[in-house]
């Protein structure tokens, strides 16, 4: 992205720290303004926006809360509403966790699934894998926030100047080897598709999507689950 394309609006989830950090500084010095989710950590965030803002001269409001609750993607389109005027030129779907893990359990919905995990046990021949609790809680943080997130940044966005990104991992699709122990896998996999029928459904507005899958990156969620 050029610096023709300054003073542009982005939503970025997942955006303080690690990949997320990276791509909002990549946006930030390319003059766009930012709106940053964020899961639970009030003092990373509050760095990041003011590291942003200092560096690149632009604007930066952050939004807490998990992607997988409707309370957290109603607080990022408000604050698109309140800061940039209903205006948005690119949406990135980075947020990724494993929760218990990486992040916390910080919501209703993270810590049913933390605490009765049900389908991470699949494989063993047990009853416990029946119970879906933590496949319904990656499915919402993945593939269902992005949909729903794309189909409210879709009106917003205009013909031939809209962007939209999602982060995936190796393993996911059917082109690489899998990893079981790869909780998130299963819904990143369907985020991948996802991201191919917004590809083909949106060419008529010239408004792109992509998926990037990074290779093993030093994070501290790699770092972590390393551990």
């Amino acid at each position: 992205m050029s610096k023709a394309l300054s003073n542009r609006y982005a939503l970025v989830t997942g955006g303080t720290r690690g990949i997320g950090l990276a791509i909002s500084h990549k946006l930030a010095k390319n003059g766009y303004y930012l709106i940053l989710g964020y899961n639970a950590n009030d003092e990373r965030a509050e760095k990041a926006k003011s590291e942003l803002e200092s560096k690149y001269n632009v604007r930066v409001f952050t939004v807490k809360g998990d992607v997988a609750e409707d309370s957290t993607i109603n607080a990022f389109f408000e604050s698109i509403k309140a800061n940039f005027d209903n205006k948005l030129n690119a949406f990135v779907h980075n947020a990724g966790l494993q929760v218990g893990l990486t992040t916390d359990a910080t919501s209703e919905a993270s810590i049913t699934a933390l605490h009765k995990p049900g389908f991470s046990t699949f494989g063993k021949g047990s009853e416990d894998a029946l119970d879906f609790n933590m496949y319904d809680y990656y499915q919402s943080v993945y593939p269902k926030c992005f949909v729903r997130c794309v189909e409210r940044a879709l009106p917003l966005m205009p013909d031939g100047e809209g962007y939209i990104v999602a982060i995936s991992s190796p393993g996911c699709n059917a082109t690489s080897r899998p990893l079981p122990r790869y909780q998130p896998g299963h819904a990143k996999a369907v985020l991948e598709h996802m991201v191919r029928c917004y590809a083909a459904s949106l060419a008529p507005r010239r408004i792109t999507a992509n998926c990037i899958i990074p290779g093993l990156t030093d994070t501290e969620t790699i770092v972590k689950m390393a551990e």
